[in-house]
């Protein structure tokens, strides 16, 4: 991460906050969890869509990486997840901690899942999407 910028270059991350402050994820659960694996469980901080393939964490300081005047800002916007419920739902089977733990069902049990998001998904709608 340190050798890709140009110098004096700046980096910009997003990272998922802890699933109590992402309806998206966890709102949908009851409709679902007899469906997901019995251990399946939602993590405990923030987790993206993207990880690298270092199998440690991350340390919590970026300073950590030479990197300096760091500014950690919460981005407090709604994020949407599709045009319609069932936009959405496809996309929870696509990105996301269900998305994770469904990867490698059948599809006639991601299908069962899908159905089950969309209603669920759908108290999120908005005029401009879900």
């Amino acid at each position: 991460m340190r050798r890709g910028p140009a110098l004096g270059g700046r980096l910009a991350l997003c990272c998922w906050c802890a699933p109590s402050d992402n309806a998206w994820i966890t709102a949908p659960l009851p409709a679902v969890r007899d469906l997901l694996p019995g251990d399946f469980a939602l993590p405990a901080v923030g987790a993206g869509t993207v990880r690298t393939r270092r199998p440690e964490p991350y340390p919590r300081d970026p300073d950590a990486f030479g990197w300096c005047d760091v500014v950690i800002a919460r981005h407090a916007h709604m994020m949407r997840l599709g045009a319609t419920p069932e936009d959405a739902a496809r996309g929870s089977l696509v990105i996301g901690p269900i998305a994770r733990s469904v990867a490698r069902f059948p599809d006639a049990t991601r299908a069962e899942i899908l159905a089950r998001l969309v209603p669920a998904l759908a108290l999120f709608a908005t005029p401009h999407g879900s």
